[in-house]
């Protein structure tokens, strides 16, 4: 039997209100309901219970359908790569706002799904932008939707802790990082403890900062000039006499959180 797209966004809002209230639920409910005609049939509706039964067990919604939108753009995400934030569209809107040059080399560590570079690459298209990530599966979503887009962003797997490969990585104006930075002990939200993967989470290492700790020496023996990061919130002024060397600033995001560290290097 089939029903209407109205009647189907009333059964999940009713489904998933209960879990999280009705204003999210209407959310979720247009993000499950985006793709599909008017009317559904019995297999999608089954499919949209499945999907509903899922989100009740906190799996997140964008790796359900598999995409989503940052920066100007919908980009794939799976269970492999870290769902993108708004607060990193405030990276990415910094970066443009404070590079004019037509002529820039950037180097991100840790592409993840790609939504940074392949966002700066598709606003500045004569950028030079390489990316790595120590995932060979978050290397494939990445390339994916840099094909998509065109970017020619180029992504490559490294793992950025061994300073040994350093001699095979680009000499570049600016290097980019939303690194892993959670301490095990930081309560952060159930779904992305159980789905998202762990090592763009944690640092998987006894300091987990040392991703700071190796951008701020990278930087020193590259000589590269600057610098964007995404911070630990909680921990950004001790993040930021890790770059003592340099002149460096916080940047605060829309919510009045330090979000970003802008490193000059003179």
């Amino acid at each position: 039997m089939e029903i209407k797209r109205g009647e189907a966004k009333k059964l999940i809002v009713e489904k998933l209100s209960k879990k999280f209230g009705a204003r999210e639920a209407t959310w979720m409910a247009r993000i499950l309901l985006e793709d599909k005609y008017t009317l559904l049939d019995e297999i999608q509706v089954a499919a949209i219970d499945k999907d509903c039964t899922q989100l009740e067990a906190d799996y997140p919604i964008q790796y359900l359908v598999g995409k989503t939108f940052f920066y100007e753009g919908y980009f794939k995400v799976n269970q492999y790569v870290l769902i993108p934030r708004p607060e990193t569209e405030e990276l990415v809107h910094k970066v443009l706002q404070d590079i004019s040059s037509k002529e820039c080399s950037v180097f991100e560590v840790g592409v993840g799904s790609g939504c940074i570079s392949i966002s700066l690459a598709k606003n500045r298209p004569h950028w030079k932008i390489s990316a790595i990530d120590i995932s060979h599966e978050a290397i494939e979503v990445a390339k994916f939707n840099n094909k998509q887009y065109g970017t020619g962003v180029d992504i490559f797997q490294c793992d950025f802790l061994e300073t040994k490969n350093w001699n095979t990585l680009p000499n570049c104006d600016c290097i980019i990082s939303n690194p892993p930075y959670i301490k095990y002990s930081d309560e952060i939200d159930l779904s992305v403890v159980k789905h998202e993967p762990m090592h763009a989470l944690y640092a998987m290492h006894k300091n987990h900062l040392v991703f700071y700790e190796m951008l701020a020496m990278y930087m020193r023996t590259k000589n590269v000039k600057l610098g964007y990061f995404e911070l630990n919130a909680n921990e950004a002024e001790k993040i930021k006499d890790l770059f003592s060397f340099a002149n460096a600033e916080i940047i605060y995001d829309l919510q009045q959180k330090p979000r970003i560290l802008k490193v000059v290097n003179h």
